[in-house]
């Protein structure tokens, strides 16, 4: 939550173009850690294999981490935004995060 009582995530909508980069990259960041948690839960299930299912699986693991990381279920996003956005401001550099154009 801000100071104004808005969760942190909406807050995030109407920033800069540059806090906004950096908020999109470090729910990526979390999007692949949580890839890795799913499938470690999912490995310590024992199921047969059906043709096909490893496919369908990956396909249920990158959309359940993207939905975690998009609700801020593991909190990593926000963790690394508070520390790199501070780390940025202290530096003078706001747009250091941009991405390089064509």
């Amino acid at each position: 939550m801000t100071e104004l009582g808005i969760p942190a995530h909406e807050a995030r909508r109407t920033a800069a173009p540059a806090q906004a980069r950096l908020w999109r990259a470090c729910q990526d960041l979390e999007a692949c850690f949580g890839v890795y948690l799913v499938r470690a839960m999912r490995a310590g299930l024992r199921s047969p294999e059906i043709a096909g299912a490893a496919f369908y699986a990956g396909l249920e693991e990158s959309a359940l981490a993207r939905v975690l990381s998009e609700r801020g279920a593991l909190g990593l996003a926000e963790a690394l935004y508070a520390r790199l956005s501070k780390s940025a401001a202290a530096n003078g550099e706001p747009e250091r995060n941009k991405a390089p154009g064509p």
